[in-house]
């Protein structure tokens, strides 16, 4: 599986774990202190990206954080990405990536990822024709939200999973979708009021 995009096979489990391996323990041999912190997967819930079981990628995680660590100590290892935009999705793939999770546990990683995205039309108010940074945040924060009850409903709310903490790796603010949603242009000051909201 994978985006044309991107070629055959870019969102599909390892076929053997160890070339995962070599791949990671490559990578953090390589550039050792040089990178801070490891992203584990890109948007993991989505389709283009990840094809692969969520039981696979809890391995793969598990497996790549001993690697960096081993390498780099004081890497941070950051689980893979979930887009929050597409809120089933986000629900979904959380839930059973989580589920992993052994009681007690935070799981492989130093740290949550997600991916928050807004619609397209977030900040737009259909009445009026008029667009607000403020609507656009809130709905960035309804979108985060739906994700951090997911975790909680899947690890429960004593869970160690829920003690580390989240990092938001890429917001986007008005790109079109999903599906036929057109995008947000936002002018200069109004992506000022955004980047200050955020």
């Amino acid at each position: 599986a994978g985006d044309p995009r991107w070629g055959a096979g870019t969102a599909s489990p390892p076929a053997n774990l160890y070339y995962w391996d070599d791949y990671v323990s490559s990578v953090a041999h390589r550039y050792g202190a040089r990178i801070a912190g490891y992203e584990l997967w890109n948007e993991a819930n989505l389709k283009t990206f990840w094809e692969g079981s969520t039981k696979d990628l809890y391995v793969m995680a598990e497996w790549a954080r001993n690697i960096i660590k081993a390498a780099n100590p004081a890497a941070v290892v950051l689980s893979p990405s979930t887009t929050t935009r597409l809120r089933a999705s986000a629900r979904e793939f959380t839930a059973s990536f989580a589920g992993h999770i052994p009681k007690g546990q935070k799981g492989p990683f130093d740290a949550w990822t997600i991916h928050s995205y807004p619609t397209g039309q977030a900040g737009l108010n259909l009445a009026t024709g008029i667009t607000s940074p403020r609507s656009a945040a809130d709905k960035r924060v309804d979108d985060i939200l739906n994700w951090q009850n997911a975790l909680v409903d899947a690890v429960g709310s004593d869970s160690p999973a829920l003690k580390i903490d989240i990092y938001d790796t890429e917001v986007n603010y008005g790109l079109k979708g999903p599906g036929n949603e057109p995008g947000q242009n936002w002018s200069a000051d109004e992506a000022t009021q955004l980047m200050n909201m955020t």
